[in-house]
């Protein structure tokens, strides 16, 4: 939000009026005469935010907006170390333990599926997005160690109290090369009826 890179403008204002819908954002750190962090786009107004900071050399920080029906977090965790990821892991479990209504996780976890990051967010999480899928396409050097160019590192997943409370309609990897180094994913759940 408002960095050198895109020239002052507030990006979340900004993609917020282009869509009509409510952005939230929460800064992780001070970047380039503005700040980095994360946001998310809603058609509802959060009821409440919360923000909770995150581990990194480059620090992180944990979103999450309370909506009517459920909570709807999103992070981008470290890429430095696995050790920093699980040290965030560890946070965002306590952040969401107690929380009254189903959560949604999303964002770039800088994490293989088959790695000890998703197996630690295993015991509160599961995972409902694409894990074959091809969401990141950068360089290998800004992905996890030893990987090749494509590979797995964005998910949406729901708390695993709530996880069978729901049926996914659908999921997908948007294969976009141009607007980002990772692809936009998506997935379509509805709550099941008694």
């Amino acid at each position: 939000r408002r960095t050198e890179r895109v020239q002052g403008v507030d990006q979340p204002a900004e993609l917020g009026r282009l869509t009509g819908m409510a952005p939230t954002f929460a800064r992780a750190i001070d970047f380039q005469g503005g700040e980095y962090g994360v946001m998310l786009l809603s058609r509802e107004t959060p009821r409440s935010v919360r923000k909770l900071p995150l581990p990194g050399r480059e620090p992180r920080i944990l979103l999450l907006a309370e909506f009517a029906d459920c909570w709807v977090g999103c992070t981008h965790l470290s890429v430095a170390a696995a050790e920093e990821r699980e040290a965030s892991v560890r946070l965002i479990a306590e952040a969401v333990k107690d929380l009254d209504k189903p959560v949604f996780l999303t964002g770039d976890w800088n994490s293989l599926p088959d790695s000890s990051v998703l197996k630690g967010l295993d015991a509160f999480l599961h995972v409902v997005s694409e894990t074959g899928a091809r969401t990141y396409h950068g360089h290998p050097a800004n992905g996890p160690s030893g990987t090749a160019s494509d590979f797995c590192i964005d998910y949406v997943a729901v708390d695993n109290a709530h996880a069978a409370t729901y049926r996914v309609l659908e999921r997908g990897t948007v294969q976009d090369r141009t607007t980002s180094d990772h692809a936009p994913i998506y997935v379509t759940v509805e709550p099941l009826r008694e």
